[in-house]
């Protein structure tokens, strides 16, 4: 063979030694979707495996994704970027939660060095990937990392401009830079990088995911009903994908639609526990949404029965976590961990219940819980008590109740490691019982005076999706107040503000209805006909529900004589 040639062979060799194994193109994995992520592993089980933990992960199955990472590295332990997706699974970006050390111990299987690390991925492509790693687990503050981890997905994806998974995690890191809070620009981009790899490839999870995120508040959701509507289907095996969908759901009012998406979340996540020989549990935060939804609907017997099912079982859970300390249940690393977040889940729960509901509340919160173990949550819990024996006119229990909240508060603010969220939440909590006390008390003003400052520190936090952050919105509280005060006029103002972030949130539309019946407001009938609509799959006898349809069906001078009557707290 002549020199030209055999040189042209070599090189043609080798650049096919560095290219993928694979051709191009998605690749399919049963009940998760379909990516194309090339890589340089030789292995077809390793690669298969791989997939399946870059799958898992953007669905945010982390735990599940890094054990199919593992098996990657077991199959094929050169394949650098199984270490790297290992680590990748110990930073959840849009939760703002991070382990350092497992994230620094997965590369460090690789190699001790970056540049040992870096020496043993074979193209330039997955050494870019890996460096984002390192950036991830470097020097610095999380945010700062996070920022250049953002930057660096960014240039990896103007690199290779075909690389749909390089774009992706670029959205997946806007989502993050506000650290677990809403950034409006960011998201933004991110909903529209995720939209774009959607429509290359709308068998992505990841795709439809991140594009969920990015518009999942009441302004922008209509935006990515079309991924909410697909979600579930793409990845059918993924509890978190059919829970996800129930996001954009939510910020629309759609209360049907929410119920579905996380009994279906709940099914899928109880069929996997009985497979892996696991206790089932009915707490988490797919049961906290399933729970606010029914009460939204009206269907209380079912909301309480979603409470009493989490009680029932988190006892036989925690001590299966006891009795097994080295087999993790879901996200929780430890027992201690795990009972944790029970606990604090059935905190929030029996909160909803007590609050959503007046003819449940002394049911919920009979219902005893654990709260050794919920640290600030004491609050919510305190919050909840009291405003029931406000409501009652028990003011003296109220206020050991707002004694409780406040040294939940102290605490707080004493904790060096503490978020200024969570003390601004506590704030509110505070200035709402206390409100709720004076009021029940006979001191109008004094309420009033403590609900604006209530109110003024809710405006302070960000938006967060979901059932609300303080239990009840501290602008209903305020307009129920001014109901009850006579005053319906500031009253409506203050439940439109809670329906522009919670669209058909049921109490807020029970208070504007009464808000325009005292109005003597011609609109009163639809907003009694629009609560009847929310109402329409209520429990037989609910009596907001048989209030309603009488209200929307009076006539206006019925509506401003009967249906008016102030709104109890």
């Amino acid at each position: 063979m002549r020199l030209p040639t055999l040189l042209t062979s070599l090189a043609l060799l080798l650049a096919l030694a560095s290219a993928p194994s694979h051709a191009t193109g998605p690749e399919h994995v049963d009940g998760l979707g379909s990516l194309d992520f090339p890589t340089s592993s030789s292995s077809a089980p390793a690669r298969a495996a791989f997939l399946r933990g870059m799958l898992l992960m953007h669905v945010f199955e982390y735990s599940d994704a890094e054990l199919a990472f593992r098996k990657a590295e077991a199959l094929d332990p050169g394949f650098a970027l199984a270490y790297w997706g290992e680590a990748m699974c110990a930073t959840h970006p849009v939760w703002n939660q991070q382990d350092m050390e497992r994230g620094r111990a997965a590369l460090a299987k690789l190699g001790p060095t970056a540049e040992a690390r870096a020496a043993r991925a074979p193209t330039a492509r997955e050494r870019a990937y890996l460096q984002t790693a390192e950036l991830l687990y470097g020097e610095g503050s999380k945010l700062s990392r996070d920022e250049k981890v953002e930057q660096a997905f960014a240039r990896l994806s103007d690199a290779f401009p075909g690389d749909d998974e390089a774009k992706l995690f670029h959205a997946l890191w806007l989502l993050g830079l506000g650290q677990g809070e809403r950034q409006a620009a960011p998201f933004a981009q991110a909903a529209d990088i995720a939209r774009a790899v959607y429509r290359r490839n709308p068998d992505h999870p990841g795709a439809a995911h991140y594009w969920i995120h990015g518009m999942d508040d009441p302004e922008h959701a209509t935006g990515a009903l079309e991924a909410a509507g697909t979600l579930a289907r793409i990845a059918p095996d993924a509890g978190h994908a059919q829970h996800m969908t129930a996001h954009i759901f939510m910020a629309l009012g759609r209360w049907d639609d929410v119920v579905a998406a996380n009994v279906n979340a709940e099914r899928v996540v109880r069929a996997q526990l009985k497979a892996a020989g696991k206790p089932d549990y009915a707490c988490g935060h797919y049961a906290e949404w399933l729970e606010y939804a029914y009460f939204q609907q009206g269907r209380e017997r079912d909301g309480m029965r979603v409470l009493d099912d989490c009680l029932r079982t988190a006892p036989t859970a925690i001590a299966w976590s006891q009795a097994h300390p080295d087999l993790a249940i879901g996200s929780a690393r430890t027992p201690a961990l795990f009972k944790a977040r029970l606990d604090t889940s059935t905190v929030e729960m029996r909160g909803t219940a007590m609050i959503e509901s007046r003819a449940q509340r002394a049911a919920a919160g009979s219902r005893d819980i654990d709260l050794s173990d919920v640290g600030s949550m004491r609050g919510w819990a305190a919050l909840a008590r009291g405003l029931q024996r406000a409501g009652d006119g028990d003011v003296a229990q109220a206020r050991r109740h707002l004694a409780a909240l406040e040294v939940v508060q102290a605490d707080a603010r004493a904790d060096a490691a503490g978020e200024a969220k969570t003390n601004t939440q506590l704030a509110v909590m505070h200035d709402m019982l206390a409100g709720a006390i004076a009021q029940a008390a006979g001191d109008k003003a004094g309420a009033r005076r403590l609900l604006e400052s209530a109110d003024a520190a809710w405006d302070t936090l960000p938006f967060d999706f979901g059932p609300p952050t303080t239990s009840k919105p501290a602008h209903e509280l305020h307009g129920d107040i001014l109901l009850a005060q006579g005053e319906p006029r500031s009253a409506l103002a203050q439940y439109e503000i809670v329906l522009k972030a919670a669209p058909q949130r049921r109490l807020a539309l029970r208070g504007r209805a009464r808000a325009l019946s005292a109005l003597g407001d011609p609109a009163a009938r639809a907003a009694w006909a629009q609560l009847a609509g929310v109402l329409s799959r209520a429990d037989a006898g609910l009596a907001d529900a048989a209030l309603a349809k009488s209200c929307a069906a009076s006539g206006a001078k019925l509506v401003q004589e009967r249906c008016a009557a102030a709104t109890d707290m």
